[in-house]
């Protein structure tokens, strides 16, 4: 007890041969260590103009026989990244990976949705308008949740300001207001008033939907695999609009699992999902946030109103509100296969640290 309090690191530190199984032999242990180590060196390597070193190898070899990690899911992230750069390598492959990741991320939306609405809601997936492909269409009552999946991926910016802008902003459009379009055409089809089919594929009627039948309650939803930071929380900064037309709602996965799960948990119901969507509009223009979940949370706790919203003052989030996913969490999310799930509800089991 005593070494793990003058050396904490002791936990994470590690020889091969600690981790052979019998389905992992040693040596196949090395080769993965072959693929995920560094040592420490000399390099020209400055934290905050290049790539941290860590990132695409999180396991330090000691040089004694033993191993350093410093977080567990660092290495996870490396070993996602370095299957994705071989997925990349070529034209073809990378293609395919782009469109089996996008229909994973769909997959998980709709998912995660039909957990919340349950069968109360009808959700229609791949579907097209006027021959142009959609994502998913969710229908509760009288409301209407159009939302667009994107996995694309962010470009690393360049050193160069300008250039970092110039590709920023390029990634932006080619990811958030490429789906804001695809929203949109559903929202012009909604603001005519008249009926309009969903087909699929093949040209064949899904559904007619009739706008009169949710009278103005329709919602965008924008939902991409990784972050823009601050101009995705504020949509006003790049996205151009036309007057009268609403802001979507543009939010990363992994807030939006977090956030419906903890709702489902606290067993609140969707219309407090909807009274969110039109809160989260008026933050547009004067909000100053780089995490989503700081306005979930805030929402949840009542430290986030529509009344704060709807104000003209800048409003400035803080990493303490979104804690409450945090203490969830503690109690059980309900991620699938989540990690001690049983211990946090025996009643038993004391998690420290």
């Amino acid at each position: 007890m005593l070494t793990l309090v003058a050396d904490p690191g002791i936990k994470y530190r590690f020889k091969p041969v600690d981790l052979a199984t019998n389905e992992l032999s040693e040596d196949k242990v090395n080769t993965i260590l072959s693929l995920l180590t560094t040592k420490r060196v000399e390099s020209d390597f400055l934290y905050y103009t290049g790539s941290n070193p860590l990132l695409t190898k999180p396991i330090v070899d000691l040089e004694n026989g033993m191993y350093q990690v410093f977080e567990e899911k660092r290495v996870l992230h490396a070993l996602l990244f370095m299957l994705e750069e071989i997925c990349k390598e070529t034209k073809p492959s990378k293609a395919r990976l782009a469109h089996f990741k996008g229909h994973y991320l769909e997959s998980k939306i709709e998912d995660l949705f039909r957990r919340f609405f349950g069968n109360n809601a009808v959700i229609i997936c791949n579907y097209c308008l006027d021959g142009c492909e959609q994502d998913i269409l969710v229908m509760w009552k009288e409301f209407m949740f159009v939302i667009e999946a994107k996995a694309y991926t962010n470009r690393e910016p360049f050193r160069n300001t300008e250039k970092a802008f110039t590709r920023i902003k390029d990634d932006f459009k080619s990811c958030i207001g490429y789906a804001y379009k695809q929203c949109k055409r559903v929202e012009d089809k909604m603001k005519t008033g008249n009926p309009f089919d969903l087909t699929d594929d093949r040209g064949r009627v899904i559904r007619t939907i009739n706008p009169a039948d949710y009278d103005g309650n329709d919602f965008y939803i924008i939902v991409n695999q990784e972050s823009f930071g601050q101009i995705q929380v504020d949509l006003s900064i790049f996205l151009e609009l036309e007057e009268e037309d609403n802001y979507p709602w543009a939010v990363r996965y992994d807030d939006l699992e977090v956030f419906i799960l903890t709702l489902i948990a606290k067993k609140k119901k969707p219309q407090f999902f909807v009274d969110f969507l039109i809160m989260r509009e008026y933050l547009h223009g004067h909000v100053v946030c780089s995490d989503e979940g700081e306005i979930c949370g805030g929402y949840i706790t009542g430290e986030l109103t529509e009344e704060i919203a709807e104000s003209e003052s800048i409003i400035t989030t803080t990493p303490n509100l979104a804690s409450v996913f945090d203490e969830q969490y503690r109690k059980g999310m309900g991620f699938k296969n989540e990690k001690n799930w049983n211990e946090k509800h025996d009643g038993k089991t004391v998690f420290w640290g």
